[in-house]
């Protein structure tokens, strides 16, 4: 099976897609399913925070999505 994948790829090839880096991260504190749909079908990086969660919760949050998406 693994021949027969590499001569499909070979002739075949994984299409090229180009990966923007995000220049910002939208930070969110909402709990409605529908404008939490929205964000994750738009495709840009956000992260959800808690509802009224400790700033060391919020500053830890940040900086974990600054590591992961802004690079």
């Amino acid at each position: 099976m693994q021949g027969i994948a590499l001569v499909y790829r070979w002739f075949k090839p994984h299409k090229e897609v180009d990966i923007n880096p995000a220049s910002n991260i939208n930070l969110v504190q909402i709990d409605e399913p529908d404008e939490l749909r929205k964000l994750i079908k738009n495709g840009n990086p956000f992260e959800h925070l808690i509802i009224d969660a400790s700033d060391s919760y919020k500053s830890r949050r940040i900086e974990i999505a600054s590591k992961a998406y802004l690079k």
